[in-house]
């Protein structure tokens, strides 16, 4: 594949890997706006919201589109500054004529009048002004996570900077920075979906409710569409290293890795429906219910801080002769739990499914625990089998391993006396009995290529040339030149056949086999002959 087309082939899964990665920050920006909104309604039930939820996903939109057109500064006749300040007073006109959409263009004609009395506190009301708060962090939030996406392109360029003396791409660290900012983001949702399920009229009254409302569906939407972008970032960690040597990947290997990891988080939140996980309170109730008990516990500690003072105040009053007000302590009524959700109805086998998947998942992880943990604490393990029941333990299973493994080998000695004869029946040409290791005919294009490159490594290690762990195929071949200079046009052109036939999907022809052979016969007569001047020396 020449560079040109690969350029080709690293722009297209890129273009299709960021572009399904922003499709999936709009997602995730529209369910942080939605929390928001839920809270704002939780605290001000009066205050209807419900219509920002489709701006949050435009003006999200929009973020980006704009950010796109603004990185080309050659462009732009002004300065990006005044084109974001331009982008907002356009965002609060449409936001505002919004509202009065919404309310009815007989308030507008109402305001009107004092605008130009009171601009400030007529055409920022407290309504206008907690819509203008929810865009402006849904936009922020777009904008930070669309400028570290920004940073993990350029795939193109890694591939001409092995040319150069080198080039700096920290896409690891911008992936954790992401990761990071996208569970401090979750954990904020789900503290706001919390506190929408509390009525918060009601508790400052002493009373408490939990209202059962929507918002587990928000969460959930937030985290599977934040899981496939961390999936996206991987996918261009890795397509950096790829690019950066040169090496040729599969056209549509991204539009695979999208369709994949949809296959992979649609299985997993399948088992986790299916596994029996009916407990008797929610999570959201449960935390709405802790915010409720914490706020009890509060207003009685901030009645004992200051009840010195009050005390103080009681004095006081005497002295003049006058009554001191009365204090007295609230009482401290704890919240009841959250009343127990009925079960759903299922049928029995699917019961039986669930028992045995949940129980074979559990046991698994915890053998594989136990396992991992005694494979580091060999000397605990060998004293553990030491012990009197333990050790009696161990003998009866070595005997048994024993046992079968003594079966084993005599069913595996009768199938080969089988095997045996049924040979004796097949006649061979003293040509199959050359290749009875490996038969160069019997191997596809492919594998010859591969056949012929292994062997090119291990001539060069026995003439002292010997290829290091870490080296990649095109590193290696730097080395052979040095050594071998006569023959660097066939090295490189063995690695890049070499390359082609271990990293690619598509058809190996016969000819670019034969081409392979042809190089590597160039090139063991040159290590031949170094072989043979060493031995002189």
């Amino acid at each position: 594949m020449s560079r040109l087309q690969l350029k080709e082939v690293f722009r297209f899964n890129e273009y299709l890997s960021l572009t399904f990665s922003r499709i999936l920050l709009i997602v995730m920006m529209t369910c942080f706006g939605i929390a928001m909104i839920q809270v704002v309604h939780a605290f001000s039930p009066a205050w209807n919201g419900s219509f920002l939820s489709l701006a949050c996903l435009v003006i999200s939109l929009e973020a980006i589109l704009v950010q796109n057109r603004l990185r080309k500064a050659s462009d732009l006749e002004h300065s990006p500054t005044f084109y974001r300040v331009m982008e907002w007073v356009v965002i609060l006109i449409i936001l505002k004529l919004i509202l009065y959409f919404r309310l009815g263009w007989g308030t507008f004609l109402d305001e009107l009048p004092n605008w130009s009395r009171n601009f400030l506190g007529s055409f920022f009301n407290s309504e206008y002004l907690l819509a203008v708060l929810i865009m402006a962090a849904v936009w922020g939030l777009t904008l930070w996570f669309v400028s570290d996406l920004e940073e993990i392109e350029n795939d193109v360029t890694l591939v001409d900077a092995s040319d150069m003396g080198g080039f700096y791409s920290n896409r690891s660290a911008i992936r954790g920075r992401m990761a990071n900012r996208f569970l401090t983001i979750g954990f904020m949702i789900v503290f706001m979906t919390a506190l929408f399920t509390i009525d918060f009229g009601a508790l400052v009254r002493g009373i408490y409710i939990f209202n059962h409302r929507s918002g587990g569906l928000n969460i959930i939407v937030y985290f599977l569409a934040g899981m496939l972008l961390l999936s996206q970032t991987h996918f261009s960690v890795l397509r950096a290293g790829w690019a950066w040597e040169r090496i040729p990947i599969e056209p549509h290997i991204a539009r695979r890795w999208i369709v994949y990891s949809l296959v992979a988080l649609v299985l997993v939140t399948g088992i986790a429906f299916i596994l029996p996980t009916s407990y008797s309170m929610g999570l959201l109730a449960t935390m709405g219910y802790i915010f409720s008990l914490i706020f009890s516990l509060l207003s009685g500690l901030i009645f004992l801080i200051f009840t010195p003072l009050i005390m103080l105040l009681g004095w006081i009053y005497r002295l003049f002769g006058k009554n001191a007000p009365v204090a007295s302590m609230p009482e401290m009524k704890l919240p009841e739990p959250p009343k127990e959700t009925a079960g759903r109805v299922q049928p029995p086998w699917l019961e039986v499914v669930q028992s045995v998947l949940f129980w074979a998942i559990f046991l698994g992880v915890i053998g594989y625990a136990f396992y991992q943990y005694f494979k580091q604490n060999k000397d605990l393990l060998n004293k553990l089998k030491q012990a009197r029941g333990i050790k009696f333990l161990v003998q009866a299973w070595a005997w048994i391993k024993g046992r079968l493994s003594g079966f084993n080998q005599a069913v595996s000695s009768v199938i080969g006396v089988g095997v045996k004869r049924l040979r004796a029946f097949i006649v061979r040409s003293p040509a199959q009995e050359v290749w009875n290791f490996i038969n160069l005919r019997r191997l596809s294009p492919r594998q010859q290529i591969l056949f012929f490159y292994l062997a090119l490594v291990r001539r060069g290690g026995e003439t002292g040339i010997s290829r290091k762990p870490s080296q990649t195929p095109y590193e290696y071949a730097h080395t052979l030149d040095r050594s071998l200079p006569d023959v660097s046009e066939s090295v490189h052109s063995m690695t890049e056949s070499f390359i082609e036939a271990r990293y690619s999907n598509h058809l190996v022809e016969s000819k670019q086999a034969s081409q392979a052979k042809a190089y590597w016969e160039h090139i063991r007569l040159a290590l031949q002959k170094l072989r043979k001047r060493y031995k002189a020396k």
